[in-house]
């Protein structure tokens, strides 16, 4: 397992940097060896694609707010919402904690045990790059102490309002849709719940240490920024890796820091979208990885750019 670290904006002197973490474990299994829980959830995920293929109509008006509702999520509770705890390294081959008390890497909802090879204690490297002199371990410890309350009470809450939206179901033809949703909510923030007590109880056990990257300082410095400050190139055109997105205006931070336009001083944003091609080919991440750095690099924008300040930013 790898935890890959990448800053979006500097830091302030009233707010933390924003960064996406991207986890990198074990490939899932086959569907053929899923359990119960992985074929439903691959089932789900084959009828929404079936949703998104339909030519107008009801499921694709369904498709298209579904993946607005979805963008609306913040990029941290997808990130964490991604890491599967069973395919990650078990905790016991770190030892005990006083502060940790149970394995949250055992199996849940009918989940397969992993096999991992219990004599490698190797620590999981945080991967980063130097030119940040914050810390990024206790940024991302932080980052977790924040926001795991935050996914259980998420749970429960979606989970306590499916109930009440039962009565949709005795519409004809349409399926329960306020009924789905609420379970998909409920089954995001419980799967960033989880994710985020498993990553407490690694730093529990000291099991995370920082990794330098170099490679990652060359992809900042030739995409526009290096050491929070500007290089002076500009942002080549996007690849045929880049999904499509709407073209970044000119008042994006990377391109434009003069002043203030419309009132709104442009946020000290690091990472451009032309430099997320890079980053999948240096750590041969799978494609869909890259829409989820797209989606943060744009949160990120819009929350420098609005001057506001997320309820997911890690206070300093």
């Amino acid at each position: 397992m790898k935890i890959l670290a990448l800053p979006l904006t500097a830091k302030t002197p009233k707010r933390d940097a924003l960064t996406y973490y991207h986890f990198i474990t074990r490939t899932p299994a086959p569907p053929s060896q899923q359990n119960y829980v992985g074929k439903a959830q691959a089932k789900a995920a084959s009828i929404w694609a079936d949703f998104g293929k339909a030519e107008g109509g009801w499921k694709q008006k369904v498709f298209t707010f579904g993946e607005k509702a979805f963008d609306r999520l913040e990029y941290e509770e997808i990130s964490l919402s991604g890491l599967d705890p069973t395919l990650g390294p078990k905790l016991r081959k770190f030892g005990s904690s006083p502060e940790v008390v149970t394995d949250v890497t055992s199996p849940a909802f009918g989940e397969k045990a992993s096999t991992t090879n219990d004599n490698d204690r190797t620590p999981i490297a945080l991967v980063h790059p130097t030119f940040d002199s914050s810390d990024p371990v206790d940024h991302l410890r932080r980052l977790i102490e924040h926001r795991s309350p935050k996914h259980k009470r998420g749970a429960l809450t979606w989970a306590i309002i499916a109930p009440f939206t039962a009565p949709f179901a005795i519409i004809p033809i349409i399926p329960n849709l306020p009924f789905f949703f609420c379970v998909w909510r409920a089954w995001t923030h419980y799967k960033a719940f989880r994710a985020s007590d498993y990553l407490a109880a690694l730093f529990a056990r000291g099991a995370i240490a920082p990794e330098p990257c170099t490679e990652l300082n060359e992809i900042y410095a030739r995409h526009g920024v290096s050491s929070g400050k500007d290089s002076g190139s500009t942002e080549p055109e996007a690849t045929a890796t880049e999904p499509s997105q709407p073209a970044e205006s000119e008042s994006h931070p990377l391109l434009d820091r003069t002043g203030a336009r419309e009132g709104r001083q442009p946020g000290p944003l690091l990472l451009s979208r032309s430099a997320v091609p890079e980053i999948l080919r240096l750590f041969q991440l799978p494609e869909g990885a890259g829409g989820e750095i797209y989606r943060a690099i744009e949160q990120a924008r819009q929350r420098t750019a609005d001057g506001s300040k997320s309820d997911s930013d890690v206070e300093k």
